[in-house]
């Protein structure tokens, strides 16, 4: 992680890439929004998290990624 706060013995804040992650006692949630419903699934790639919502990129990132300002 790039960067990590803990808030309390039962939650941390953490940054990287452009998203923030929160561990808590009820979960892990994606910038606020994305909860984790499942986690640590096998693939023949990796290894998959299941989330509630989906992530758009910042109009920032996503100009970046383009070549655009």
């Amino acid at each position: 992680m790039n960067y990590h706060i803990k808030l309390n013995n039962q939650r941390w804040i953490c940054y990287r890439n452009g998203l923030y992650f929160v561990l808590g006692t009820n979960g892990v949630y994606i910038n606020g929004r994305a909860h984790v419903t499942q986690a640590d699934i096998s693939a023949t790639n990796g290894i998959v998290h299941i989330i509630d919502h989906v992530l758009i990129p910042s109009r920032y990132l996503f100009s970046a990624i383009l070549g655009k300002k």
